[in-house]
């Protein structure tokens, strides 16, 4: 009888699967998250995916409500995408969905991102046996209800490895999710410097054109930027600002900017695919962010050479550091952030300095490829640690 049950018995079936594949084929992968929208964590696994090692890493990505603007990418790169279209609150069909196709497809990774990832991908990846379940934690969810909080800290039981895209991450993490800091490890996001080109600021012009590039939500503070934008209309009137990116606060924001007279200088652009020939389009960038992960969309800005004003919020500070490779202002306090928009405007000199040491910040600390290095070291660490577990 004990004999049967070694042999039959799924999991050690499972085991069996995957040490003898282990020499001769590539880890399998599955990345879980909500949808392919333009965020940053999305555009972060688009990356991991084009530079990853293809003869030791195979991936799949797997959506549990939509595709979205990602998609054709990351199918050109060769990487299956599959859509099952979560239909109930609760999503019970969903977990019996995936952890049947779990169980077919055996991988030997899961790696899961943002919450509804989290949630239900670690709870199907844990009763489907997959080997190792690893996860990114993207940002500081300081808007997460309780309810979230609690299913968290039951699923990263399950979960072999918490990589944290910053110091402020790790931090929260360990707090809130009740983690040993010892099972986080700090992997910060990276950029493909190659796709960013560098342009000296020229501010010896009337129509000077501000920036900002984020969901239009209640976190990342647009609200404050276009009350600080009337101070900058005041002394530049053809100045303009662009506001990238959707969200559900776009009405509320057209609205402030109609009452404060702004509707001919604050354009809203929507979402946009091509971000670094955007980006180059402006003179000044501004993230009056309240509150941040580490904020991809401040690298990919200070990749292009763009002086940048920034909220002072702990994410962001990992980035910039006043006065040297951008500006730092209080969150939520649009007199300082008009303040400090205006001083770049007013000193050409300044915005050059800023520009060629955001650059360099870049280029040193912003490479893409180092994360993605990191990134493999991590899944190649886990299931070795898993095979020495289950010999």
């Amino acid at each position: 009888m004990q004999e049967w049950y070694n042999l039959y018995h799924p999991l050690n079936w499972r085991i069996k699967i995957v040490k003898n594949n282990m020499s001769n084929c590539p880890l399998k992968i599955i990345h879980i998250l909500p949808e392919l929208g333009f965020g940053g964590a999305e555009r972060l696994l688009v990356d991991i995916l084009k530079f990853s090692d293809r003869e030791k890493f195979h991936f799949q990505v797997w959506c549990l409500f939509r595709g979205g603007g990602f998609q054709t990418e990351i199918e050109k790169l060769g990487v299956p995408v599959e859509i099952f279209g979560k239909k109930s609150k609760l999503g019970l069909g969903l977990v019996r969905e995936l952890t049947r196709k779990l169980q077919q497809e055996k991988p030997d990774i899961v790696h899961t991102h943002l919450f509804a990832g989290d949630c239900w991908g670690k709870i199907a990846a844990h009763l489907a046996k997959v080997p190792v379940i690893i996860s990114t934690e993207h940002n500081l969810n300081f808007d997460e209800s309780r309810v979230k909080q609690a299913i968290k800290i039951l699923t990263y039981k399950w979960t072999a490895a918490v990589i944290a895209v910053s110091l402020a991450v790790k931090k929260y993490s360990a707090k809130f999710y009740k983690l040993s800091a010892d099972k986080i490890q700090v992997v910060y996001n990276g950029i493909d410097l190659n796709r960013f080109k560098y342009k000296e600021p020229d501010l010896n012009k009337a129509r000077l054109i501000f920036g900002c590039t984020g969901r239009l939500e209640e976190q990342k503070g647009q609200k404050f930027l276009v009350k600080a934008f009337a101070d900058v209309v005041a002394k530049y009137p053809l100045a303009e600002l662009w506001l990238v990116g959707n969200g559900s606060l776009r009405w509320q924001l057209e609205k402030l900017a109609a009452r404060l007279g702004l509707s001919r200088n604050v354009k809203f652009l929507g979402q946009r695919l091509k971000m670094a020939e955007l980006l180059n389009e402006l003179d000044i960038f501004v993230l009056p962010s309240l509150w941040e992960g580490l904020g991809i969309a401040a690298m990919e800005a200070m990749a292009c050479g763009l002086p940048v004003v920034a909220s002072k919020v702990d994410g962001l500070r990992e980035l910039i550091t006043d006065g040297e490779n951008g500006l730092l202002v209080e969150a939520a306090s649009s007199r300082s952030l008009g303040k400090k928009m205006l001083e770049i405007a007013d000193k050409p000199y300044l915005a050059r300095i800023l520009s060629h040491k955001a650059r360099l910040t870049a280029e040193k600390n912003f490479d893409v490829r180092q994360t993605v290095e990191q990134y493999q070291k991590i899944y190649l660490t886990n299931f070795k640690n898993y095979e020495d577990f289950t010999d």
